[in-house]
């Protein structure tokens, strides 16, 4: 073999050397990408030292929670308590009277599974209750409060028992938003492009306006009076369908509804009569 033959073949055998190492780095890149980096971390450095975080909160009159990817839980407690999967995932700072929980977590990060749950005691009205989630799925027990701000954006979201008595506001995105056994004052609710299911009483003035949803209200159709317009979807109140603009006098607590491009079905459950 001539000297230049020999160059040659050391040129393609560091040459291959060099390929093999891009496609292992590649591989890597992908699977560190699809599982959130903690997969890959713990297959070649062993298991993750990340902790858990608990914490309990005095003097809180106010709670904001901003919620990614992570699952979150909001439930009844006997004291304000935040509890996280990893101590790294989340932010807490209580300031004020306000008691402020911000997930920290990188889309990267999203793969560890990570959950938040929030105690809040039974005994406690808040002055405000607000929530800000992205893709999480989000579920949240019993909550008494004057103010509601809820703002999500995908993923599914569930509120049960929940009370607002001065003012509520909800927005939901594309994902799937359920409220039961409500009391809200005050509504302003924009339902998006995604599915909405809305069960309890509503009073004051309230503005809906939707993609598909269904409302099942506390009381008599007497009650309420409802008026606004159809979009594209069905409208359907009280079993009948409405077209175009309308107006359905009744009691003094007010719905304004602008319908949207999916169906809309308002019932009314009641229970004076059983």
């Amino acid at each position: 073999m001539t000297p230049s033959q020999k160059k040659i073949k050391m040129f393609a055998n560091s040459l291959a050397v060099v390929l093999i190492a891009l496609i292992f780095i590649s591989v890597a890149v992908v699977v560190f990408l699809m599982t959130g980096g903690i997969s890959l971390t713990n297959t070649l450095f062993g298991e993750s030292s990340e902790t858990e975080f608990s914490q309990v909160y005095e003097n809180v009159e106010n709670l904001e929670i901003d919620v990614n990817y992570a699952n979150l839980n909001v439930v009844s407690g006997d004291s304000f308590k935040v509890d996280a999967t990893y101590s790294d995932m989340i932010k807490v700072i209580n300031v004020d009277n306000t008691l402020l929980i911000e997930e920290v977590s990188t889309l990267l990060e999203a793969g560890k599974n990570g959950s938040i749950t929030v105690y809040i005691p039974d005994s406690v009205t808040l002055k405000e209750f607000k929530l800000d989630s992205n893709l999480a799925a989000v579920t949240v027990e019993n909550i008494k409060c004057n103010e509601l701000n809820v703002d999500v954006e995908t993923g599914k979201t569930v509120i049960n028992s929940v009370t607002a008595t001065d003012k509520a506001e909800i927005e939901s995105g594309t994902g799937e938003f359920v409220i039961n056994s409500a009391e809200l004052n005050n509504l302003s609710f924009d339902g998006g492009i995604g599915k909405a299911t809305l069960s309890g009483r509503v009073y004051g003035a309230s503005e809906i306006e939707c993609g598909e949803l269904n409302i099942i209200l506390t009381g008599a159709a007497t009650d309420y009076t409802i008026k606004g317009k159809a979009g594209t979807g069905i409208v359907v109140i009280d079993g009948n369908e409405v077209d175009g603009s309308f107006n359905l006098d009744g009691g003094s607590d007010l719905i304004h509804l602008k319908g949207g491009v999916g169906a809309v079905d308002i019932s009314f459950q009641d229970k004076s009569a059983t």
